[in-house]
């Protein structure tokens, strides 16, 4: 067996297994080892054929958690019955403690209730961890001593950092089996001191990384110690040619650890809309294992997700007619896909037109037809672990042809919660919510990134092992504390039964002296203080306040420095090491450009953004917020899917015309509360799910009570009009012809008038007929105001209902049709006509007429700029900038701006310009200061 000298320290885990030695000198591995706890009860162990693969954490709970169900359960019985997996774990951490400081399971005499279930539950338990390999260890060796066998460790020389007697048990009598044995150990002490230590402050993050890169950049070959992430610090380190060190924080945060819960969100329960949307729209940014590439990859492939996502943000439900023409169009244009194919094989496209097909179904049973529900909060494991399989076949599937290890371990994490779950017949919402907390593993970012380099460089303190300069990053006290688990009682009672727990503070002090050790054997150290990261305010590490305390070299007036300090008219200066700076102006942004910029924009002139198609709200946004028209309509910038689902009142509107509509088709009795009330619970899934979610019962309530008061008084209404419903839903497809003009040419030139059509598109709600053969169009709107729709109305102001008319009216006047809104909240009309709400017009008011007329003209105009001027001008955004924010300066010019519009015969709807869709991008919503 090779022999081997092995160095040992209580933080030495991690550690690189390299000898200790100055820059240049040979520090070759070849039979040596520094290692800490883990690393040397690993080699022990297989040494002497002890330990092997041990379970996941989440099986090992699991497995605590079914010997605690088979035992009485005296002391936390009541804990237990309210939540199993939380006792489970907290209890499985006491007992490896108990474990690696030596118990062997059996009950201790005069224990406390807490010991006597432990060791009850001890007697049902096999699911041995690292604990019990570090006890079996231990026993073993104590037992070849005590029987005098030779056994040849392969161990030369042992050195221990310190001393064996500060080591907590069971290591002292570790180490004293294996010098029995026939290795040497030394102790090695450390330094007393730190020769010289130098702190740099700095009140930010990002000043703090720049000192740090500064240091390192002119003293190449310094060690680099990172106690906190380097995300910030290794940006200062890449704009410097220089290696990023990648010390990100694994976390169970990022999306590929998220996958496992929103999966189950989007499958579980009621249906959750937004979840399934989430899961849908999840992007994964996973690393190639070969080239470092980064690639955001899809669990659903587009060619799905798309139209599943259109589907819901058309009605926010699973099942609906939406879903199910999603299904339909997605399945024809993987088909379309793949008889199109040019660039493989038929071969290759049919197998992958298979697979999309697979996906397809699969993702339409877990979302819709298979969904997993709960009875009682509980529910059948077996119902939960098919979908889970499905799942964790898509990630390896997915990690393996993308090389992504970040997709593998997802993978793995879904196979061990199946694993778990597996173990039992049921689980509660509340267990497995705890199950997929622990069996999410925590992964570092793939942006990482971390890059060789000439210095050492290392996470902690404790594992400098050379002699020279370090740069210690984040110098400051992580906030942990060891709390106490055994009280005094149970100390006294274990101690007697040759079971020796560890004191927190001893270990707490373990710690803090390797980690001054490491300070004192490098010898020269700069320690980097932020005074805030992470937006929280920082105190000193404690091994840099003792450091700073022991060293004689230390004097605060000379070794403290603030980052600003180090820079003196342009030029940073730090241990003799000069380096000129460039400062650029802090740039501010030009308040009075960007307020131009956020109300006119130019274009090329063209044609190219002319629309084919109008509708009424294309039309509205076009005058009073024509940069929003350009970005949502010609350019199809949109916002993402996530929001684009209806929630709140748009929801519910949609819903409730849902009902609406259904009973017209299906030619039912909209004045029947009974009809109202079936179509209500029979459309819910489909359109607006969420109200089904756990506490969105009131809404609930309130919703239909309202449903089943406004829809029967709809219908009567009408009824007692003597009006039939003749559409709902009515699809509006009318030619209009615009006339535009070159803004710079003659007015009166009639070859100035260039004619482009468009098709008015759209649909109206719904469609009725009075007894003498008028038509009637409704709106219907769903609203907390009372008093917006009857103001439109009275004013003659709903552009809206003006076009509605238009598209029906044929060569009649607007005038003759009959128009009325239906506030589906309150159940009421507001309408001109006396058996619609009887309304009467306000002084001033406009007749449809004027308004479709004003309304057009002021199209042509707004689209004639943009197409011989390249000008886009937004009414609202300048509107906006000079009301400042104000709400009330908001009303007064947006009724300014409308009532100027009016005396030049134009139409411009001032009075939704507060309402932004893309403030951000057009600007208005941007921060000049």
């Amino acid at each position: 067996m090779g022999r081997m000298e092995i160095t040992f320290g209580w933080g030495l885990d991690g550690a690189a297994w390299e000898r200790p030695g100055r820059v240049g000198e040979s520090r070759a591995t070849l039979g040596h080892a520094a290692v800490g706890p883990a690393g040397l009860a690993g080699i022990l162990g297989t040494r002497l054929g002890i330990g092997g693969v041990t379970l996941e954490r989440p099986l090992r709970i699991g497995a605590y958690r079914d010997a605690l169900a088979r035992t009485s359960r005296q002391w936390c019985g009541d804990s237990f019955q309210l939540d199993a997996w939380a006792v489970a774990k907290k209890m499985l951490s006491w007992r490896d403690e108990l474990v690696a400081a030596g118990w062997d399971g059996s009950p201790v005499a005069g224990g406390s209730p807490r010991l006597a279930d432990l060791a009850e539950a001890e007697e049902l338990f096999d699911a041995p961890g690292t604990a019990d390999d570090l006890r079996d260890v231990a026993a073993m060796l104590r037992e070849l001593v005590a029987d005098g066998v030779e056994w040849p460790l392969g161990i030369d020389r042992l050195t221990i950092l310190g001393s064996r007697a500060e080591l907590p048990a069971p290591w002292p009598g570790i180490i004293d089996d294996v010098e029995s044995l026939g290795a040497t150990i030394d102790e090695e002490g450390a330094p007393s001191s730190v020769e010289r230590l130098r702190v740099i402050t700095a009140a930010t993050e990002w000043e703090a990384a720049e000192a740090a890169a500064r240091i390192l950049a002119t003293a190449p070959g310094t060690a680099l110690v990172a106690t906190h992430h380097t995300e910030v610090l290794d940006q200062e380190l890449s704009r410097r040619g220089m290696a990023r060190l990648g010390a990100l924080e694994a976390s169970d945060q990022r999306a590929t650890a998220q996958v496992l819960p929103l999966f189950l969100d989007a499958i579980c329960g009621p249906i959750d809309v937004h979840a399934i949307a989430a899961f849908l729209d999840m992007g994964l940014t996973t690393s190639d294992t070969r080239t470092g590439a980064v690639t955001d990859l899809g669990v659903v492939p587009s060619v799905i997700r798309r139209g599943l996502l259109g589907a819901l943000a058309a009605q926010p439900g699973v099942g609906g007619p939406a879903w199910l023409g999603a299904l339909e169009d997605i399945r024809a244009d993987i088909a379309a896909r793949a008889d199109e194919s040019v660039d493989e094989d038929a071969k290759s496209a049919a197998h992958r037109a298979a697979m999309h097909e697979e996906l397809l179904d699969a993702l339409d049973s877990h979302l819709r037809t298979s969904r997993i529900g709960f009875v009682d909060g509980v529910c059948d494991t077996a119902a939960i672990i098919e979908p889970l399989d499905w799942l964790a076949k898509r990630l390896r599937n997915m990690g393996a042809v993308f090389e992504a290890p970040e997709l593998l371990v997802a993978g793995r994490s879904v196979t061990t919660a199946i694993e778990v779950l597996g173990r039992q017949a049921t689980v509660s919402e509340r267990e497995l919510q705890r199950i997929l907390e622990d069996c999410g593993s925590a992964q570092p970012s793939p942006l990482a990134g971390a890059e060789a380099a000439e210095g050492s460089r290392v996470p902690s303190p404790a594992l400098i092992r050379n002699l020279g300069p370090v740069v210690w990053w984040g110098a400051v006290d992580d906030g942990r504390t060891r709390r106490r688990i055994w009280t005094p009682e149970e100390v006294r009672t274990l101690a007697g039964a040759g079971v020796d727990v560890p004191d927190p503070g001893n270990l707490a002090r373990l710690t803090s002296t390797a980690e001054l050790a490491g300070l004192c054997r490098a010898g020269d150290v700069v320690a980097i203080v932020p005074a805030v990261l992470d937006g929280a305010a920082t105190t000193r590490h404690p091994a840099l306040s003792f450091a700073a305390h022991g060293s004689p070299g230390y004097d605060k007036d000379e070794s403290e420095f603030t980052a600003r300090r180090l820079v003196v008219d342009g030029t940073w200066n730090f241990g003799g090491a000069d380096l000129p700076l460039s400062v650029p102006e802090p740039f501010v942004p030009d308040a009075d450009a960007l307020a131009a910029t956020v109300s006119r924009r130019e274009v090329p002139p063209g044609t190219h953004l002319l629309p084919d198609r109008l509708s009424y709200s294309q039309m509205e946004k076009l005058l009073v917020h024509r940069l929003e028209w350009l970005l949502a309509y010609p350019l199809r910038i949109r916002q993402g899917w996530v929001t684009d689902i209806p929630t709140g009142n748009r929801m519910i509107g949609t819903f409730l015309h849902a009902i609406i509509e259904t009973i017209v088709e299906e030619r039912l009795d909209g004045s029947d509360v009974a009809t109202v009330r079936t179509c209500f619970a029979k459309l819910l899934p489909h359109y607006a799910s969420e109200l089904n979610l756990p506490g969105n019962a009131r809404l609930r309530q309130q919703v239909e009570a309202e449903a089943l008061e406004s829809i029967p008084e709809l219908f009567g209404t009408l009824r007692r009009g003597g009006m039939i419903v003749t559409a709902a839903e009515a699809p509006i497809e009318r030619e209009l012809v615009l006339a535009l003009r070159d803004p710079d040419g003659d007015p009166k030139d009639p070859a100035n008038v260039h004619e482009h059509p468009v098709t008015m598109v759209g649909f109206r709600d719904l469609d009725a007929e009075t007894a003498d053969g008028t038509t009637v169009v409704i709106d219907m709107k769903y609203s907390v105001s009372r008093r917006k729709y009857g103001d439109l109305i009275e004013s003659g102001r709903s552009l809206q209902l003006a076009t509605y008319a238009w598209s029906v009216a044929d060569d009649l006047p607007l005038e003759s049709i009959v128009t009325a809104y239906f506030e589906l909240k309150y159940g009421r009309f507001d309408s001109l006509d006396a058996a619609l709400g009887g309304l009467t017009p306000a002084a001033g008011s406009i007749a449809p007429e004027t308004l479709w007329r004003r309304a057009v003209t002021s199209v042509e105009e707004a689209l004639s700029e943009i197409a011989f001027s390249g000008v886009v001008k937004d009414e609202g955004n300048a509107m906006l900038v000079a009301a400042e924010g104000v709400e009330r300066e908001i009303t007064k010019r947006s009724e300014n701006a409308s009532a100027a519009a009016d005396m030049n015969d134009r139409y411009l709807p001032m009075d939704t310009a507060k309402y932004v869709d893309y403030g951000i991008i057009t600007g208005i919503e941007a921060d000049p200061s």
